[in-house]
């Protein structure tokens, strides 16, 4: 079985009748993993109600679900593959189930559980019944079926795929294709088999502004109830600002193939594309979004921030979907913002900006959980990947950052309420020629806020400034009073093999806060060497901060405290 399916559940759904134990067994089967019979949660009460012809109200059904949904998240937790029967009738019965996840957030449908609904014609549905009944092999009577029908409870936003079960479910065939491989494709691919809107149709042509065609090809995808795919075939296009607001009926991808110039005017946009409340959204097809930054950047003072200047992609409270061999180039602000995703990954993404490009962090995420940056290669001018407020569960893996500011947590603090920082992984990344390597900023003086549960692991630095960084004095500008100490407390930092060598003398640098001095800090195999004249060798500095030190460490941890010049 895959590793892909790990921790997945996959639910076969729909009334009595449809095959949902007999297809769930085969697929089980198949797939070598746990199958779990809803009908076996029910208590003695349940079954012999229904026996008796007489339906389940509420109250029986809603303990009986909320079983499942405990059995089915020690399932999630151990990380292994279920295959659920389980009749799912309505959306909040599903919506209990989907709470198996700890983290799912109710209406948001962003799940591991992914549903399949056996589609049976009436008529089948009573003469299995009957048949069944007739048999003594099931509890369920045939008078029973037309009040789960009446019950039965479809909203297309769910992303529900479903199966035609007309065949007897011991006789379905899926040709070269097995059960499992047919229906795990439509469950997380889907697309393959997707209503196609190519902008051609609309009107789109290279080497004209394709803003009006693209947007005419997405409002038709969008609206259908189908996994849709709009697509951009290679070519060199103009494109105005553009944005794809949801929620859609069915999951969409949009595959661009070629390249897009932004214009050069002055736009009041936040944005050059803009994704926002779309449920399934894949980005993908190798396209280069040229965000035409020079002809911006040097209009703004070198420490301004332009406000006024789009930046060239912005995802808004998108859940679950994958951004693929897409490049950004020369944003005039920052290339990516994310805000309020959830499970969105940014996978062989690919960002090009000189180091001397102004505000253009590569990837920001914002109030957002469960994103992965993976096998992306980063340059940019300022931070490669930033993370703010309210971000939880991020994971940045196999990324070339440089040149850069390195991978940052944060600033934090400068605003009132800001959110906490939860479970950041960074882990066999490489940075060359950054400004800084990997660090934590926040402001002194600042509203009070958390980080905890950072990893930074097994990570090469190539002649990088500040190649490990804590820094709670973060001061930028002078724009605020650096000898009030902050107030966001830090914890539960691990920095793990990190090798290679520093541009400046100070290799290792944990300033923390005086006010709130870092908790649980470790400090494991490091070795950095310094390849300046500044000093003989590389430099630990610590202040506010007890580290715990193990494996080879060079410099030595924490031999000096911070300077504060």
């Amino acid at each position: 079985m895959g590793s892909d399916l790990n921790g997945k559940v996959i639910v076969i759904m729909g009334v009595s009748g449809a095959g949902k134990s007999t297809v769930g067994g085969k697929l089980a089967k198949v797939l070598n993993c746990d199958f779990l019979d809803a009908d076996d949660f029910h208590p003695q009460s349940n079954k012999e109600k229904m026996h008796q012809g007489i339906a389940l109200s509420e109250e029986d059904r809603i303990p009986w679900l909320e079983a499942i949904r405990d059995s089915v998240r020690e399932s999630i937790i151990n990380g292994k593959t279920v295959i659920l029967g389980c009749s799912a009738l309505q959306k909040r019965y599903r919506e209990i189930l989907r709470s198996a996840d700890s983290s799912y957030q109710f209406g948001s449908y962003a799940s591991p559980l992914k549903f399949i609904l056996l589609d049976t014609p009436v008529e089948l549905l009573a003469a299995r019944l009957e048949a069944r009944a007739a048999k003594g092999e099931h509890f369920m009577p045939a008078a029973l079926l037309q009040s789960q029908l009446d019950l039965l409870q479809i909203d297309d936003s769910e992303g529900i795929y479903k199966v035609d079960a007309t065949s007897h479910p011991e006789a379905i065939k899926m040709g070269k294709l097995n059960m499992a491989a047919m229906l795990l494709m439509l469950m997380f691919v889907s697309i393959a088999d997707a209503q196609v809107f190519d902008i051609g149709k609309y009107g789109g042509k290279p080497n004209s502004d394709i803003a009006q065609a693209l947007t005419s090809a997405y409002k038709e995808a969008c609206a259908s109830t189908t996994p849709s795919k709009v697509v951009v075939p290679k070519g060199t296009y103009n494109l105005s600002p553009v944005n794809f607001e949801g929620p859609c009926k069915a999951p969409i991808e949009f595959q661009f193939q070629g390249t897009f110039i932004a214009a050069t005017e002055k736009t009041t946009e936040e944005s050059w594309v803009a994704f926002s409340n779309i449920n399934g959204l894949t980005v993908s097809g190798g396209g280069v979004f040229d965000g035409q930054g020079p002809t911006a950047w040097g209009k703004c003072e070198k420490n301004e921030y332009c406000k006024s200047l789009p930046m060239n992609f912005r995802f808004n409270f998108i859940v679950g979907g994958s951004v693929t061999d897409i490049t950004s180039k020369d944003s005039k602000q920052f290339h990516v913002n994310l805000l309020g995703c959830k499970d969105l990954d940014f996978i062989r993404f690919t960002i090009s900006a000189p180091g001397e490009s102004v505000n253009t962090d590569g990837i920001h995420i914002g109030r957002s959980s469960g994103i992965k940056v993976i096998d992306s290669n980063i340059k940019t001018g300022d931070d490669c990947v930033s993370i703010g407020d309210g971000s939880q569960q991020i994971t940045i893996q196999g990324v070339t950052c440089g040149p850069g500011h390195g991978i940052s947590v944060g600033s934090l603090g400068k605003y009132k309420n800001e959110e906490a920082v939860v479970g950041v992984t960074v882990r066999h990344c490489t940075f060359t020629g950054t400004s800084n390597g990997v660090r934590i900023k926040t402001w002194p003086a600042s509203y009070e806020g958390s980080v905890s549960d950072m990893h930074f692991e097994d990570l090469i630095m190539n002649n990088v400034a500040n190649p490990v960084l804590i820094d709670q004095a973060y001061c930028p500008w002078n724009q605020c009073n650096a000898k009030v100490p902050s107030k966001v407390k830090i914890s539960g930092v691990t920095f793990k093999n990190i090798k290679g060598t520093s541009s400046t003398p100070i290799a290792v640098k944990l300033a923390c806060s005086s006010g709130f001095p870092c908790q649980g800090v470790e400090l494991a195999d490091i070795d950095l060497k310094y390849t300046g004249k500044e000093a003989p060798a590389a430099l630990s500095q610590c202040s506010n901060v007890q580290p715990k030190v193990s494996g080879r460490m060079n410099p030595p941890a924490c031999t000096a405290p911070v300077s504060l010049n």
